[in-house]
């Protein structure tokens, strides 16, 4: 164990003596100056570190790194220049705010070079240090993106409302899978649009020929009947789906 601390700091001196400086990433992230937030600039800056970390994982279990490590004769020197410039450049500083440094993956290029490739605590540690990070990336783009198209459905959804007249509501149930749902025909002029306001907003329109309601480009040639009295039945291209387990009841 005191031979992975002083391993350890053996490598953090390195580190500041190669970069001439003073202060690790984590004393840095205390004195960032706040700047404006860019996503577009982390998502780039993001996918180089990303992929430089790959990289590493596919070059450390190779003979010629096992040789030469990150020496300058060897052909994985340009991984630590890379690494060690993007960890040098300003707009960096906008990946060290969300917990993304650069330094742990550049001390995880150096422990496996110091190992030849095998892992060690170090090495097992900054992995997992760095996947966390990389997972949680993905997790906050994706909720984003998520809330981006929940927003814009919900939105739609509201000018559906102020645009459209409600022509009718129902409860649809289907008593075989223990389902239901709310569906909402709104109408203006002679266009009818369907919706499922819950969970994702979906939107269907609709083409009316008599007392049929026909889903458009549906593969299954869905559509629903209304009777005079706001009855509906729901079918598609073989027939009544009621024996399905499909009920509509009419919401007033």
């Amino acid at each position: 164990m005191n031979k992975i601390i002083l391993l350890v700091f053996a490598l953090s001196i390195c580190l500041i003596s190669c970069n001439d400086a003073n202060k690790s990433d984590r004393d840095v992230k205390q004195e960032i100056v706040e700047e404006e937030y860019d996503p577009k600039k982390v998502e780039v800056l993001f996918v180089e570190y990303k992929h430089l970390y790959e990289n590493l994982l596919e070059i450390k279990d190779t003979p010629k790194f096992k040789k030469y490590g990150f020496g300058v004769n060897g052909p994985y020197n340009k991984w630590l220049i890379t690494i060690q410039e993007l960890k040098e450049r300003p707009d960096s500083k906008q990946l060290i705010k969300k917990g993304v440094l650069m330094g742990d993956l550049e001390l995880l290029g150096l422990s496996y070079a110091t190992s030849k490739g095998k892992e060690t605590e170090v090495t097992i540690k900054l992995n997992e240090i760095i996947k966390h990070v990389i997972d949680s990336m993905a997790i906050e783009k994706s909720e984003i993106i998520e809330k981006s198209n929940t927003s814009l459905e919900e939105n739609n959804y509201e000018d559906l409302k102020r645009n459209y007249e409600l022509f009718g509501k129902w409860l649809i149930k289907n008593s075989v899978i223990n389902q239901q749902y709310t569906y909402e025909i709104y109408r203006k002029d002679k266009n009818f649009i369907g919706m499922i306001p819950e969970a994702e907003f979906k939107i269907y329109f609709l083409e009316k020929k008599g007392k049929n309601y026909y889903v458009k480009d549906n593969k299954f040639g869905e559509y629903f009947r209304i009777d005079s009295k706001m009855n509906m039945t729901l079918f598609d291209s073989e027939g009544d789906l009621t024996l399905a387990g499909f009920v509509a009841t009419k919401v007033d």
